[in-house]
């Protein structure tokens, strides 16, 4: 069977798509993934993904927009997929699938979009975004096929990319580094700068981790770049610069430090999927729909009655000027940054993610068209 697996979001929504590519790979022979432009290093190196179909719709207006899907309905319907398994709730990406000539198309029952679908399940809004992305293959009988276990989200790297001297191992955690990210909430046409917890905080968790003898990374996007400074400058102007780095590079990068300390942006969740413990600093969002899953990660917020509001735009525009992450105090972050250090047991790492590790047990894990999927789908596709 021939899956292609539809998403269009920021980096954090298509590293919680990765769980469900693993568990797609059990019963296809070939997967594919149609996603934005700026998400592809997030699967460009997946060893479960077979081809990458990028498509941006916000790119063009009128009838550009127009010869740009038509160009990707033209592309989807060149490889013949038997299933798309659409993760987007507006109804363009079930009306793509139906272009071309995809004939299941499973998806969540939500919008316009329901009726162009072949199989949906209920969208739960309090549901943990990765595992509501996995309840869409209840649609073709996949209902709990992951058991107890905690859906680990994966990102893969290329072994090709370089690592700065500053990262003393040459594999695993560097249990002297702490990795930080004072910035993000920008993606292509949105600024989410609500969730960044105040600069001049993350400036003195900085100076507290030089003081205890620990070595800092600082991390962020060009746009994050005045912000680091800042940090750095209160540190003396030592520690690793990871401004502007690629998305590969970042990850190989935070893949070496014993922690990674940051808000609710890709980077944090890129982290967590290269298998760095994490500590989340939430504010206005749900840590229970969008924290990394798993022992290695923790969740600190401040419980208030206006959080989580989901508001979007600048930290100004809230009425209650911005509480949830300004009185969020450093000296608390500390403590359990102290705590997760001092729990971090001998020889526990990163998990790995090299782009030849994943890829060699690929076909001893891929069970072929289950019984179940093709009888779901009512026989033979």
């Amino acid at each position: 069977m021939r899956v292609v697996v539809i998403k269009f979001g920021a980096i954090g929504d298509m590293v919680f798509t990765t769980p469900l590519l693993r568990e797609v790979s059990r019963f296809a022979s070939h997967v594919g993934v149609l996603t934005l432009p700026w998400s592809r290093a997030v699967y460009e190196h997946h060893p479960e993904v077979d081809r990458l179909h990028l498509f941006d719709p916000w790119r063009a207006q009128g009838f550009g927009r127009v010869k740009l899907a038509w160009r990707i309905v033209r592309e989807l319907r060149r490889e013949r997929y038997d299933l798309a398994v659409i993760l987007h709730r507006s109804p363009l990406a079930p009306l793509l699938a139906l272009l071309a000539g995809i004939r299941q198309r499973i998806g969540f029952a939500q919008r316009g979009g329901r009726l162009l679908l072949t199989g949906a399940v209920p969208f739960d809004g309090e549901r943990h975004e990765v595992l509501r992305n996995l309840s869409v293959l209840e649609a073709i009988g996949r209902e709990g096929a992951l058991g107890s276990l905690v859906p680990r989200t994966e990102m893969f790297l290329p072994q090709e990319t370089s690592l700065d001297p500053f990262f003393r191992k040459k594999a695993g955690a560097d249990d002297s580094v702490i990795g930080l990210f004072p910035g993000g909430g920008v993606n292509p046409g949105m600024t989410f700068a609500y969730k960044r917890w105040p600069v001049e905080k993350f400036a003195r968790l900085a100076q507290r981790l030089v003081a205890d003898g620990h070595r800092v990374a600082i991390f962020g996007g060009r746009e994050d770049e005045e912000l680091c400074h800042a940090v750095q400058e209160a540190i003396g102007g030592v520690g690793y610069w990871g401004i502007g780095r690629s998305l590969a590079e970042f990850g190989r990068s935070v893949q070496r430090c014993a922690l990674f300390v940051g808000g609710d942006t890709g980077p944090l969740h890129i982290a967590a999927a290269v298998g760095t413990p994490t500590l989340a600093l939430f504010g206005p969002t749900d840590p229970r729909l969008v924290a990394p899953l798993g022992e290695l990660h923790r969740v600190m917020r401040l419980e208030l009655p206006c959080s989580p509001c989901y508001l979007h735009g600048k930290p100004g525009d809230c009425r209650e000027e911005h509480r949830c992450m300004r009185e969020l105090e450093v000296e608390a972050v500390w403590e359990r940054v102290q705590e997760m250090i001092g729990q971090r047991s001998e020889g526990v790492g990163a998990q790995g993610m090299d782009e030849a590790s994943g890829a060699s047990d690929r076909e001893n894990r891929r069970e072929g068209e289950s019984a179940e999927v093709r009888a779901a789908l009512g026989g033979e596709a």
